[in-house]
């Protein structure tokens, strides 16, 4: 599988380059990359691609939720573009590449690569990203004390006036050791192969039609030693998880008008023999679960209003005691530009009630050293959301958000319980439980010419989800140089109010610009365990996670 992977991002980049290799042949090309910019909108700070993920107009914020929802609606939003380069060649190029690569202490190796074209009618971006640990916190890899994760993805689109066809796949592969806390392997395998099309045609008339046919399959193994025991349960020795998400709609979108029908189909398959698998309590069988949900969506905007609205019907062999689920969203935003701002502000709003399936794949995804004892079922929330930003003349940049989520229906989220005990086997097991969420955070960013400086308060007022800390302060401050050639960050975070370790976070990294299209830069994490080669506790759980490194890296971009 990974041979046939590599072949067809192998085929796919050779079909792009082919078309202009003829003119590029007879011209000499000249390009000249911009000077480094930064855009101060996340959670830290860093020049141009390296820079922090914007603040995303997105409602609600899945980062707390422990649920997947679907994404609402986005904002514009700042961003370096990369068609942003200078071609003074005659010859227009289209075609770019970017990435990392290096590697440090304790022994970690990281390459990160991007091909990608963004312009005109059929752009594509090719991604492989792989990251090793190999011992961490003086602990010895032979130990289980490891750490390596593999992707591979391709994009390819055609487009037109009147369709767009999207093709996209990926490869994932985590390796991860158990640390000799179990019985039965010495690590966990976890392979995950998706593919997924998207066709939409538009019309005269506004009316448009979509398509859309997906699928992953999902396998998560062990690997066993001499002497080792096998697992209690079946479910804890492997997975084997076939999902399958085809869907359709069609709609009608004029002056500033949308409304849109949507059918979507999800199923899940244990592709192993029978009852390898428990049945979760609300489902009506072991082996597979099938979900379909019929959806209404309409919303109004302007250049500085936004309304919208959405109601469903959800049914299956997993909604338990309720045979239908009505899930819907109202929510408006509104955004305004002041004298003086280039971002605008804005104030945004929306609540209801969502519901989604999550898969054993994204579970064990989510939730490392952890495996999913049935093929889940429906998880629903009452949940409302708001978020503000205040900007200031681009000198300060404002944000708060707040968002609630409460367990409706009795149909609770899945994860693990890393305070309780843990399987001979090194897992923990994912259950479904209720909740009652209700988290805010607070960021400032600050722009002070080239010096940028941003903080942040998140705290979890109620239920604290597995992976967050109740209170969490993080500051950051980065120097960039007049021309551009170097940078300096630094960050500190900590736990606060909290039974953690009380060992802020602290890190430091620089850059050097060396040539047009290439930076070096060192990336030092977590000082302080690094310095004293601990390491941290992972989630309240009997594992430690890779904390304190120290990374050299050669960035390109061409």
């Amino acid at each position: 599988m990974k041979k046939t992977v590599v072949f067809l991002t192998a085929v796919l980049f050779a079909a792009e380059l082919f078309a202009q290799t003829s003119d590029a042949l007879q011209q000499e090309e000249a390009i000249e990359l911009p000077e480094v910019t930064t855009v101060v909108s996340g959670e830290s700070i860093k020049a141009g691609k390296e820079a922090v993920p914007d603040y995303k107009e997105i409602l609600p914020d899945t980062s707390s939720s422990e649920l997947e929802l679907p994404e609402m609606n986005q904002v514009n939003t700042q961003n370096v573009a990369r068609s942003s380069f200078k071609v003074l060649s005659p010859w227009k190029k289209t075609v770019f590449a970017e990435g990392r690569i290096g590697g440090g202490f304790p022994f970690n190796f990281l390459g990160d690569f991007s091909i990608y074209r963004s312009l005109g009618n059929a752009p594509f971006s090719i991604n492989f990203y792989h990251e090793s640990f190999e011992g961490f916190g003086n602990k010895n890899p032979e130990n289980g004390f490891f750490e390596r994760n593999t992707e591979v993805d391709a994009v390819k689109e055609f487009l037109s006036q009147k369709n767009k066809n999207k093709f996209s796949g990926r490869y994932k592969m985590t390796d991860r050791g158990l640390q000799s806390k179990s019985e039965s392997c010495t690590d966990t395998v976890y392979h995950s192969i998706a593919g997924k099309y998207e066709g939409d045609w538009f019309f005269t008339n506004g009316m448009f039609f979509n398509v859309k046919a997906g699928g992953d399959f999902y396998n998560r193994y062990g690997t066993t030693y001499k002497g080792a025991l096998p697992p209690a349960d079946s479910w804890e020795k492997s997975a084997n998880i076939l999902s399958l998400n085809p869907g359709l709609g069609f709609g009608w979108n004029n002056n500033g008008f949308r409304i849109a029908f949507n059918t979507d189909y999800d199923t899940s398959l244990n592709l192993k023999k029978s009852e390898t698998l428990e049945k979760a309590h609300g489902s009506s069988s072991k082996e597979s679960s099938h979900r379909v949900e019929f959806k209404i969506d309409s919303s109004w905007e302007n250049s500085s209003f936004k309304i919208w609205g959405n109601a469903s019907a959800v049914t299956g062999t997993a909604t338990g005691s309720n045979p239908v689920i009505v899930p819907f969203t109202l929510g408006i935003h509104y955004k305004f530009s002041a004298d003086g701002n280039n971002v605008p502000a804005l104030f945004a709003v929306e609540g209801g009630c969502i519901s989604a399936q999550n898969t054993i794949g994204k579970i064990e995804s989510m939730y490392s050293y952890t495996s999913c004892p049935a093929i889940p079922v429906e998880s629903t929330d009452w949940y409302g959301t708001v978020r503000l930003v205040v900007p200031v003349k681009d000198l300060v940049r404002l944000n708060i958000d707040g968002n609630f989520y409460k367990t409706a229906f009795d149909k609770g989220i899945w994860a693990p319980d890393y305070e309780g005990a843990i399987a001979k086997s090194g897992f923990y097991m994912a259950e479904q439980k209720n909740r009652t969420d209700l988290n805010t955070k607070i960021a400032g960013t600050v722009n002070l010419g080239q010096v940028k400086v941003y903080s942040e308060w998140k705290a979890f007022w109620i239920d604290v989800p597995v992976l967050e800390k109740k209170h969490t302060i993080t500051a950051s401050a980065m120097y960039l140089s007049k021309d551009a050639s170097w940078n300096i960050e630094a960050y500190v975070k900590q736990a606060v109010e909290s039974d953690d370790d009380k060992v802020p976070d602290l890190g430091i990294s620089g850059a050097v610009r060396v040539s047009n299209s290439m930076r070096l830069a060192l990336d030092v994490k977590d000082v302080i365990k690094l310095c004293t080669n601990k390491t941290r506790t992972f989630a309240h759980s009997v594992y430690k996670e890779k904390s304190g490194n120290l990374s050299a890296l050669v960035k390109f971009q061409f």
